[in-house]
Order: structure tokens, then C-alpha cells, then sequence
């Protein structure tokens, strides 16, 4: 299960909360909120903090968020090595 929770700090920018499992059956309505939102504005960020797992497809879709301009904010090593990832692409 995976909740996503999203503020709407400012007009132009955006956060989503991810509680939860980051995986298959949870990416397509993560893609369908992201992509709504991102359309709407400008920045965003995701806080992946409440995050206990991410399979593959999860990380592909986190890293289409990252190409896109997202900040990815988490505070355990899994997140960490994974921005690292994908800042060296």
C-alpha cells in the first residue's frame, strides 16, 4: 500500500508525501498525480521519508520524477544512494 499526500505550498510549487511501498501496482497513480501536478506548476518535491520500499519500477519512476526537476528529500541510506544514482546519469 502507498499513500500519497499532496500540499500545495505556494501557487507555483508543489510536495507530495509518500507513506508506504513504492511499487508496481501503486506507480501508475503516482505518474498520474505527478504528471497532473506538473502540469499546474513549476517545482516540486517529493518526501520519500515514510518510504519502506521501492522496487524497480518504483525507482524508474522516481527517477523520471528526478529528470523532470523534482527534489527528492528522504533520510535513510536507501533514498540517499538512490539520488546518487541518479545524479550520476
Amino acid at each position: 500500500m502507498l499513500k500519497i499526500t499532496i500540499y500545495k505550498d505556494e501557487p507555483a510549487r508543489f510536495r507530495f508525501v509518500l507513506e508506504g511501498k513504492l511499487m508496481t501496482p501503486w506507480t501508475k497513480e503516482l505518474r498520474k498525480s505527478w504528471c497532473s501536478c506538473s502540469a499546474e506548476t513549476r517545482s516540486g518535491s517529493v518526501d520519500l521519508t515514510g518510504v519502506t520500499f521501492i522496487d524497480e519500477a518504483g525507482e524508474r519512476l522516481l527517477g523520471e520524477i528526478y529528470r523532470d526537476g523534482a527534489k527528492l528529500d528522504g533520510q535513510n541510506l536507501l533514498i540517499g544512494e538512490m539520488v546518487k544514482k541518479f545524479e550520476a546519469k
